[in-house]
């Protein structure tokens, strides 16, 4: 893993997409991707986001439930040194036209689930006269297949210095509104990298990630660790009691919250099951406590 003390995320990432072009970087259902390609399928994202007006420094938010297209989106943005700003697909009109106010936001990205919200929540936004914010230009989102073929381009990655925004993030909100959160490229890479050398990834690890990729869990602590890893992330549409343990069979990480563990506590098979993973060298929980009480039978 190389030295993150300098270098901006983006930089590091470009680098290890090249280092592992041959390796599988991404498995979505029957779909899998090579870094290489990920490598195209980033840039020419990154160019159909320019064709739409963004530029280096612009936030670009990803209301995005397809993860696939999510994964495309934020890495175009990150190619072409915008700044992703992942948000909830579930967010309401209200909520959505907050954010993209407060972020300042020069473009959404949505997919046809969530543009009934999308569209007002951009009208609304733009209504609200916020002095702060810029004014907010909607971005159809590209269909997957245009990402994956077509929209492929072997363009080097925007030079970004590391005091750069590379990624915005919001606070929860409990004790007033959400406050924007910026990650600037050294921060970034700083955090990802120490992650990466705690958990011993290498490029022969396999993440299965089934975490929400709107949330720093499953987009940096998984993600990002995985890409800078050259690891393979096999990823599912959601955590599911039963299906998950079929990812988690073909794993040698999994990265999970409380909820996941005691649902498949709850389930007869899982004891028998995960006695036969004799890949898995790592299970995480993350984004809250879990009770001390269910350890020892986890263990």
């Amino acid at each position: 893993m190389p030295d993150s003390s300098s270098e901006p995320f983006l930089s590091l990432l470009a680098a290890s997409f090249e280092r592992h072009s041959g390796r599988t970087a991404v498995v979505f259902s029957d779909e899998s991707t090579r870094y290489g390609r990920l490598a195209r399928i980033a840039a020419g994202a990154g160019a159909q986001l320019r064709s739409r007006g963004v530029e280096r420094g612009d936030r670009v938010a990803l209301y995005l439930s397809d993860k696939p297209a999510f994964l495309r989106a934020h890495l175009g943005a990150l190619w072409i040194g915008a700044v992703p700003l992942p948000l909830n697909p579930r967010f309401t009109v209200p909520e959505l036209s907050y954010y993209l106010s407060d972020s300042g936001a020069r473009a959404l990205v949505f997919d046809d689930e969530s543009q009934t919200r999308a569209e007002p929540a951009v009208q609304h936004s733009a209504a609200r006269g916020d002095a702060r914010a810029n004014p907010v230009k909607a971005v159809d989102l590209l269909a997957v297949e245009t990402l994956c073929s077509a929209a492929e381009k072997d363009e080097a990655p925007a030079d970004v210095k590391a005091d750069d925004p590379a990624l915005l993030l919001y606070s929860s909100g409990t004790t007033g509104e959400p406050k924007g959160v910026v990650h600037t490229q050294a921060n970034l890479a700083a955090a990802v990298t120490a992650l990466a050398r705690c958990w011993r990834f290498s490029s022969d690890d396999v993440l299965a990630n089934v975490l929400p990729l709107f949330h720093i869990h499953g987009l940096s602590f998984a993600t990002h660790v995985a890409w800078l890893s050259g690891a393979t992330m096999l990823v599912g549409p959601a955590f599911h009691p039963r299906h998950t343990l079929g990812l988690v069979d073909r794993a040698t990480v999994f990265m999970g919250v409380p909820p996941y563990y005691y649902a498949w506590l709850d389930r007869p098979e899982f004891a028998e099951r995960a006695a036969g993973w004799s890949k898995l060298r790592l299970a995480t929980c993350g984004s809250a406590p879990i009770r001390p009480d269910v350890l020892s039978r986890l263990q």
